[in-house]
This record gives structure tokens, C-alpha cells and sequence, in this order.
């Protein structure tokens, strides 16, 4: 083997091998989704704890924005920790103050004094749960945890974060930290602040009560437990503000998303040029920022412990739908995850969650934030792409994906170059193929359009290096794992991104296998213009960086619930922030939209509608909400064939649960699956859930003595069987409610997972008044074995319609999964 082949072959190796190490290398979430076709499920064993994020709206149109990130570096830590003592119900009759009392007792005996409480405890939980945060030393910990009221503790991590055409191309044309002066959050026509609003406007830095108006009705921050564990703000994060002024982006990108006004015009250089509007553009805005973007461009940072007292004030403000845009890096049990326990509580309150199903596909069984009370979102794309031609010297010609080839200077024959053909002297070949930092010479890179693999460093990094040593343009292939998609972001140098099927042969013109022959003609390329192109087909597809069920935590649970839009949505943008989100040393630009990638973009599309489901239906309960969504989701793309994944092979439930989310249909849906606090008890057991994990997640100590057996019996509008086996069928329970017409009769129609038969018992539901509900059960039997040895998933539906609604559930049958 010649030095070029095994440089080639290494590059490539080495891009699927460390794709893990790189699912969260930086702060653009699309950046995320460098992955591999490792199909065996992952452990359940040393799983980190995250954080979590919310977007918030209810019948009166009154969002309030709960904005969440990630610092993908693990902060640095010192001997004291901050530490979450959950508490549930406990002490839940006394007023706050009393509660507060009793946090400050309780850390005194234990660190010492009173002035020592005061200064390690955080904040006070009061209204979502009863608890409080608190500097503690393991020994600390360990007595806190024998007093009584305490039901856990739990170690304050940070969370990981996971438009002008979205909305017309879901159907919804019809219906109608943040940077408060972005023309998406104007008040213009907007009515008085709802008397019921209980929140308020923090003045900090860059940020006062003027900052504030009918639109965005109310502002907090919080930063303790961020500098805790990372430093102080002034310090370390010296570029973000210390206020509810937004930074990194994130949060003013997806609260335009779920319920930013109208505004015409709204375009990145010029491309994607439409009338921007969020799902709920008459909804109210409050910012909870959480949040925090330290220094260097290394993303952001959230802590639990800040996350939590975020939400807690969010509830008592008027908060009724959060978007979660984050979570664990894997998937973790219900009972450790501050996400799961505080989304248990939002719902038990009557507030919708929506989570994000993480960024790690594309997997399968890495879908996180998978408890049965969220609703958890998936990311497709939608039929519009930025995007422009590439000609390489050899003829071959294909459509990249950019939005910063902003004229014609690259349309002629230009060098191109592989990165490790440009390596710098003292530097490795690993480090020029992926264009790291310092990796490239400069006199080599020169003029020239540089090739870089995908990971290691975000994009974003990648383009900056390629500036700083002269390069004219990136391209990065996407390989297998990066499938169709292709993600257009504003970088500071023109950077396009290559489909899996154009990357071989890309890499082939470039950087051959076999040497040149010296009398051959260097490699070239032209790049045209980039061009908005709407209409295209097939969509919606499945985003590669999307993550998959199974749920590894609850096996009975079908996970992701649905998907929407992810990929390339333009949004509004902070006016100081540059688009690249590098650091302005590196980036002096400003912009007034952006766009970004990831299933942090399609959860505010989910709340967004749910906040519109909310306003429409204001007594429908969060299962209700969740359940509308995904009975009249869409499996069906633009062409009329089934959704297929990133690529173009069929997908399916487990990517993307019921479908992608279908706005009008589900403000009608005929027939809702309800399910309450006591059959999510039910569930838990179980599920198999102790009494003190039960409590963990509750809050509650209670029995299991009138539990069923059944864990995929909690009413879902969707059905999982973990392990059918040949010879013995199994049974499953449901019960529909009646929300549309008064008399109604449905009837069943069933589609059947190849080797399992379903029967429907009964075949017919007739109702005869409004919110009436009805049982039926599923049987299903396997009528084709699967060998033991062989893991096998399968998928079906069955639909109830009355001639007007269709009321569909997706089915997963598994063989050998548990």
C-alpha cells in the first residue's frame, strides 16, 4: 500500500471510528451528526446527566420561552458540587416562605452556620417541585440524604442542545435569552399584557424593563450554578451578557420558530427570501435564560441547577407548553434525569413538554428524553434546499448545499485540494484531512478550494482555518452517515456540503487511491452561485443526525412521538452575534436571520402548534394535545410514497414515530388517547419501577397493588411490543375519546407488520355525545418466526376513521429486543 492509499483509507476510517467522540463537537447542532452504522444497542451503564429547555404558551396566547443550551466541554470541576435535592411534594401545603425556611435549616445542619447556608444554597424550588440547589461536599451529601423530606439527590449537570418555509410547507399558511430588538418580537397591533401574566422584567446587562413590551412580557436569568461549575461570567464568558440578552443564538433562533410575529422579507444573503412567522405569532414571550456562552466560540453552557430554577419560575409566571431542545448524550432512566422528573411535574400541571429526540443517528436505540408524558420530536427536512453547483474538472457535476456562495467569484476553473495534500511542517495527517486548527500551510493552501472530513471541529471551525491559511472554499463530504442531507450554514468563508452519493466521488477526482501521473492536470473545480430551490423532491425526508428508537429506557414506550421540520430553518438571530457563532475576533459579521440545523429546531415547530391546540381546545390535557398531533401526522412525502430516511431507504416509526406533525388536521382529530396521573403511576410500575424510583420520579410513595401487568397497556396513540414470540400472542388495551361530533360511528382498518397478524376487538366504535370514551383491544400473533438469535423490528397501523376523520396509530412489533 502506497503512502496515498493508506492516507485515504485512514482519513475515511478514521472519520466512522471517531464519529462518537464528535456527535457534539460544537455549538451548531447540525455539527453534530457525524455518525456511524454501528447497529448494536448501546449500554444503559454510566450515562451522564443533562439539563433541560422550554418554550411555553397557553389558550390565552401567553408564550413564555425557556431558552436551554449545552457546553459540549466538560466544565471544569472543583471538590463542592452543586447539587439538586429533590424533595416532590414534600412540605407542598406551606406557603413558600416557610419552604425556604426549612431548605435554609436543613443546609445549616449540615454545613455548619448559617452564613455558610447561605452562600451554598443556589436557588429554591417552590412551585414545580419542592427542593432546592446547593454547593455541597460529598460528605455533605451523603447527610443530607438521610434527612427526612429528602427523596433524592441528584449531581447539577450541563445539558446538551440538541422560519421563512416551514410553516407552508406543514399546511399551516392559514393560520396565523432573546434579542429583544429583532423585528420578530415588535408588539405592533398586540393587545395589554394578560392580568393573569405573573411575571416579571429583570434589568441586567445590556437589558432593562424597556427592553420588555406586549410581546416579549417578561425576562429572568439565571447564572449561579453555570458559575459554579464553569467560572464567573465576567471572567470566562466575557462576550455573552449577564442578563437575559441572548448571545449564542439558540434561544432567539427557536423562539422565533415557536412564536415569532410576522415579518416579510426575511432571507440569509439573500436566499430562502419569505415571510418569516413563528408556529404561534400572536403568542406572548417571556425569556428564562439559563444559559450561558463562555469565551473561545466553545458553545454554551447549561447547568441543571439553573435549568431547574428556570422552570420552577416559569411555572408560577403562567407557563403551559415547554420546549425541551436538549438532553443526555445517551439515554438514561426516568428516575436520574432531571428532564423526565421535571416534565413528569409540568404534566401533572396541565403543561405540555415537547423534547427534542437528540442528535445521535443515525442509530438505532439512541433516542433520548424518551418518558411516556413528553412528547418527543424527530427532525426531517422540508422541500426547499440552498444550494449550488459543483463542477469538477473531470465533468462530474452535482448540488451542494451552501448559502455563503454569495456571487460568481468561484465560478471558474479553481485548484482544489485534499487537506493532508496541504498538511502544515510539525503537523499530522489526521489534523489537515479534518482541517484542525494549525493543520494546514498556508503557502499551500493559498488560493485554493480545500476538501476537509466532516468531524473533529464543527463547520464552522473548519471554514475559519481554511480562511486563515488563504483557502477560497471548503467543501466537506458527508459520506453514508450524512446521507441527502445537505446543511447550509453561514460560515466566514464559502462552504459547501456534499451528499453522500457525489462525496466518493469527489474524494476520487481529489485525492485518488493511486498516484497521479505527473503529466496529469491538477484537480479543479468551478462552484456556482447558491440558489434558493423550493419544490424539491422527495420531502419530507429523515435528517441522518435524527436519532432512532428503540427506547432503551422504556421498551413498552415507542419513541421518537413524531417528527417536523430540522434542517436548515431559518430564524431570527441576535444582531451581535455573529452568524458563524465564532468568536467576533474570528467573525465580524452580523445578520437578522440564520439558519440552523437539528432536532433543536423541530421541537419549537411541535410547541409552537401545541400552543395553537392549546388556544383552540383550552381544556384539552397534554395527552390529548400530544395525542391530536400524532393520529393525524403524515407518513406520506410530497411524491405520495412512504417518508424515507436521509439515504433513500424507507423509514419508519422508529424514525420517526407517528409521522411528521400535520397542523390543521390535528385541530381536528376526531378521537383522542387521554391518559392521567394515575395510569402514568400505573405504568411505572409496571414498568418495573421500585417504590423508591417511583417516588423518585413523583414524588409520591404508593403501591403497585392495583397495578397492571402490562406496561404497553398506558393509553398512547401508539402501540410497542418489545418481544412477540411464535405461539404465544399477546394483548394490548386502549380506550379513545370521542372530541369531535356529538353521533359518530368509527371503523377500524388495519395495516399488518409482515409476520404478525393484529385483530381489533371491537371493529366498530359508535359514540353518542361529546368526550365519551370507548375500550377496544389489539391481539396480536406472530405468524412467521423470527430466530433466536436474530433481532427483528417491524411496523404496522391501524386506523380508526368515521368517513371524515382518520385516527391513526403507528404499531412496532420486535422480536429478541428484550
Amino acid at each position: 500500500m502506497n503512502g496515498k492509499t493508506g492516507l485515504r483509507c485512514l482519513t475515511r476510517i478514521l472519520w466512522l471510528q471517531l464519529c462518537f467522540l464528535t456527535l457534539f463537537s460544537s455549538f451548531v447542532v447540525s455539527d453534530q451528526s457525524t455518525q456511524c452504522h454501528h447497529q448494536e444497542l448501546p449500554s444503559l451503564k454510566d450515562r451522564p446527566l443533562f439539563g433541560i429547555a422550554a418554550v411555553n404558551v397557553n389558550d390565552d396566547g401567553l408564550c413564555v420561552f425557556l431558552r436551554v443550551s449545552r457546553n459540549p466541554d466538560s466544565p471544569p470541576r472543583s471538590y463542592i458540587f452543586v447539587h439538586i435535592v429533590y424533595m416532590g411534594s414534600h412540605h407542598a401545603h406551606l406557603p413558600h416562605h416557610e419552604k425556604t425556611s426549612i431548605h435554609r435549616r436543613m443546609v445549616t445542619e449540615v454545613v455548619g452556620s448559617v452564613e455558610a447556608s447561605e452562600d451554598s444554597i443556589l436557588y429554591h424550588y417552590k412551585h414545580l417541585f419542592s427542593g432546592f440547589a446547593a454547593k455541597l461536599s460529598p460528605e455533605q451529601v451523603e447527610a443530607m440524604s438521610k434527612m427526612d423530606g429528602v427523596i433524592s439527590l441528584f449531581e447539577s449537570k450541563t445539558a446538551s442542545i440538541h422560519t421563512t418555509r416551514t410553516w407552508e410547507f406543514l399546511g399551516l399558511e392559514k393560520a396565523s435569552g432573546i434579542w429583544p430588538e429583532h423585528e420578530s418580537f415588535h408588539d405592533d397591533g398586540m393587545g395589554p399584557v394578560p392580568a393573569r401574566w405573573k411575571g416579571a422584567c429583570e434589568k441586567g446587562e445590556g437589558f432593562d424593563e424597556t427592553n420588555c413590551n406586549k410581546k416579549i412580557i417578561g425576562a429572568r436569568y439565571y447564572p449561579l450554578g453555570f458559575e459554579v461549575a464553569v467560572g464567573p461570567i465576567d471572567s470566562v464568558a466575557a462576550e455573552d451578557f449577564r442578563s437575559p440578552r441572548d448571545r449564542d443564538g439558540h434561544g432567539t433562533h427557536t423562539a422565533s420558530t415557536a412564536a415569532g410575529r410576522i415579518v416579510p422579507m426575511a432571507n440569509v444573503n439573500g436566499l430562502g427570501n419569505g415571510t418569516a412567522k413563528g408556529g404561534a405569532p400572536n403568542a406572548r414571550i417571556a425569556v428564562y435564560k439559563c444559559c450561558w456562552a463562555p469565551d473561545g466560540g466553545r458553545g454554551v453552557a447549561c447547568t441543571d441547577a439553573d435549568m431547574l430554577a428556570a422552570f420552577d419560575a416559569g411555572i408560577a409566571d403562567g407557563v403551559d407548553v415547554f420546549s425541551v431542545s436538549l438532553g443526555p448524550d445517551t439515554p438514561q432512566p426516568f428516575f436520574l434525569t432531571g428532564i423526565s422528573i421535571g416534565a413528569f411535574h409540568a404534566t401533572m400541571a396541565g403543561k405540555v413538554v415537547a423534547v427534542s429526540a437528540g442528535n445521535s443517528g443515525p442509530q438505532l436505540g439512541t433516542v433520548v428524553n424518551s418518558d411516556p408524558w413528553s412528547i418527543n420530536v424527530a427532525s426531517t427536512s422540508i422541500d426547499r434546499i440552498f444550494g449550488t453547483t459543483v463542477t469538477l474538472g473531470n465533468g462530474v457535476s452535482f448540488l451542494g448545499g451552501s448559502i455563503t456562495v454569495d456571487n460568481d467569484s468561484l465560478d471558474k476553473n479553481l485548484p482544489i485540494v485534499f487537506g493532508s495534500d496541504i498538511i502544515a511542517a510539525g503537523a499530522n495527517i489526521t489534523g489537515a484531512s479534518f482541517c484542525l486548527d494549525g493543520a494546514l500551510d498556508s503557502a499551500k493552501t493559498q488560493g485554493k478550494v480545500v476538501v476537509c472530513l466532516q468531524g473533529f471541529i464543527g463547520r464552522n471551525r473548519k471554514a475559519a482555518v481554511v480562511k486563515a491559511a488563504g483557502g477560497l472554499a471548503v467543501l466537506i463530504p458527508n459520506f453514508d452517515s450524512g446521507g441527502m442531507d445537505l446543511y447550509a450554514e453561514n460560515q466566514v468563508l464559502p462552504t459547501i456540503t456534499v451528499a453522500d452519493v457525489d462525496s466518493n466521488p469527489l474524494l476520487d477526482y481529489v485525492a485518488p487511491l493511486q498516484p497521479r501521473p505527473k503529466s496529469a492536470a491538477m484537480p479543479t473545480v468551478k462552484i456556482s452561485r447558491a440558489t434558493t430551490i423550493d419544490g424539491v423532491k422527495p420531502a419530507p425526508y429523515m435528517n441522518s443526525f435524527s436519532s432512532l428508537g428503540p427506547n432503551l429506557v422504556a421498551p413498552y414506550i415507542l419513541k421518537p412521538d413524531l417528527a417536523a421540520p430540522g434542517l436548515n430553518i431559518i430564524a431570527a438571530w441576535p444582531g451581535s452575534t455573529p452568524p458563524s457563532n465564532l468568536p467576533s475576533s474570528l467573525d465580524k459579521r452580523t445578520s437578522e436571520w440564520n439558519t440552523l440545523s437539528g432536532t433543536s429546531m423541530s421541537c419549537p415547530h411541535v410547541a409552537g402548534v401545541a400552543a395553537l391546540l392549546k388556544a383552540l381546545h383550552p381544556t384539552w390535557s397534554p395527552a390529548a394535545i400530544k395525542s391530536a398531533m400524532m393520529t393525524t401526522a403524515r407518513v406520506t412525502d410530497n411524491t405520495g410514497g412512504e417518508i424515507k430516511n436521509s439515504t433513500n431507504l424507507p423509514a419508519g416509526p422508529l424514525n420517526y414515530g407517528a409521522g411528521n406533525i400535520n397542523p390543521e388536521a390535528a385541530a381536528d382529530p376526531g378521537l383522542i388517547y387521554e391518559s392521567k396521573f394515575d395510569d402514568y403511576k400505573v405504568f411505572l410500575c409496571s414498568n418495573g419501577y421500585n417504590k423508591t424510583e417511583r417516588q423518585w420520579i413523583t414524588g409520591l410513595f404508593y403501591d403497585c397493588a392495583l397495578a397492571g401487568t402490562n406496561p404497553s397497556d398506558l393509553n398512547q396513540a401508539s402501540v410497542m411490543i418489545p418481544n412477540l414470540e411464535e405461539g404465544a400472542p399477546q394483548t394490548v388495551k386502549r380506550t379513545v375519546t370521542n372530541v369531535g361530533k356529538r353521533m359518530s360511528n368509527y371503523k377500524v382498518s388495519i395495516v399488518n407488520p409482515p409476520g404478525v397478524k393484529m385483530t381489533i376487538t371491537p371493529p366498530s366504535l359508535s359514540f353518542h355525545h361529546t368526550n365519551q370514551a370507548k375500550k377496544f383491544t389489539i391481539r396480536f400473533e406472530r405468524v412467521i418466526a423470527v430466530p433466536e438469535n436474530e433481532q427483528q423490528f417491524v411496523h404496522g397501523s391501524f386506523t380508526w376513521s368515521d368517513g371524515v376523520h382518520k385516527v391513526s396509530s403507528p404499531v412496532v412489533v420486535a422480536a429478541n429486543f428484550l
